[in-house]
Parts: C-alpha cells; sequence; structure tokens
C-alpha cells in the first residue's frame, strides 16, 4: 500500500512539475514579445482585424467589403466613389496609428528588458497604447458608420445575405 501511495505521489509531484511550463516560450522569437506576427503586420497595414465586428455583425457594412462585393451590390459609381474615399481616409489613418502603437509596443518591451524600468513610464506607456488602441478601434467603426447611409436597405439586406450574415439579414435597422 506505501509502495502505491509513494508511487501516486512521485506522479503526482511530476505532473505538477510539468504543467508549470508556460505556452509563452513559444513567444520568444517574437519581433514585438506582446505581439504575433500576425497581428504586428495587420496594424503595420491597417488591417481591420475585426476591431469593428460589433459594427459589421449590428448592420453596419465595411466599407472594404463593400467595395469587394461591389457588383453583388449594384453599386451606383457615385457610391463606389465615396465609398473608396471613406476606406481610403480609414486606411490611411489606421496605418498611421498602427505604426504607433508597434512603436510604442518597441519602447515598452525595451525598457522592460533593459531591466529596473520606472513604473511611471511603463504606466505612461500602457496609457499610450490603450488610447492608441481605443483610437484605432474608432477608425474601423468610423468608417462602418460612415458607410452605412451611403447604401440603400436594399444594399445592405443584400450585403449581410452575402457575407452570412442571416440573423442580421433579417432584422434590418
Amino acid at each position: 500500500m506505501r509502495k502505491w501511495c509513494l508511487i501516486g505521489m512521485v506522479l503526482f509531484v511530476a505532473t505538477a512539475a510539468i504543467g508549470q511550463h508556460s505556452h509563452y516560450g513559444q513567444h520568444m522569437n517574437r519581433t514585438i514579445l506582446a505581439l504575433s506576427e500576425q497581428e504586428m503586420q495587420g496594424l503595420l497595414i491597417g488591417e481591420g482585424m475585426g476591431m469593428a465586428l460589433v459594427a459589421e455583425l449590428s448592420n453596419y457594412p465595411g466599407p472594404r467589403h463593400v467595395l469587394d462585393l461591389a457588383d453583388s451590390l449594384q453599386l451606383t459609381e457615385n457610391q463606389q466613389r465615396q465609398i473608396q474615399q471613406l476606406f481610403d481616409e480609414m486606411h490611411r489613418e489606421a496605418v498611421k496609428i498602427g505604426k504607433q502603437i508597434v512603436e510604442k509596443e518597441r519602447q515598452l518591451q525595451q525598457l522592460l528588458q533593459q531591466g529596473s524600468p520606472d513604473e511611471n513610464t511603463v504606466e505612461r506607456l500602457l496609457t499610450e497604447i490603450g488610447h492608441l488602441r481605443g483610437m484605432l478601434r474608432w477608425i474601423h467603426i468610423r468608417a462602418h458608420l460612415r458607410t452605412r447611409p451611403l447604401l440603400s436597405a436594399h444594399q445592405i439586406h443584400r450585403y449581410n445575405q452575402l457575407r452570412g450574415y442571416h440573423h442580421a439579414a433579417e432584422h434590418p435597422h
């Protein structure tokens, strides 16, 4: 009986020790430790990365997807021109803010890797990163808000169908 108890304890301790390894080790080769390569690239090239998902799923079509579906939505030339302008403005602003986020994350990483970081500086950088992320999300959602009035109710309904938003397509605003 003691033998089985001892074996059980050894297995428990061994299992607990194995469980202590972190999955964060796989992130050690990242350029910016806090950002996946995909997220960093998305920030640098102005991708939406789901930041306006609440708008998208609430009957506020996104300009990029509307332009991609221009033929199916039967956009007029004027609609296409206006939505392209919205997209270009959004993209320009998103790239600018995305680059700032990556740079602030780089600064934070360097500060922490140098050792003994000043807490006030860490707090300031984190506050700036949070503010920039909020601004970036606003830029993407604002583009959705500005796209919707340029479309007819039928086009919004069709957009929702084409994007697979059946529930939203049944209850347009």
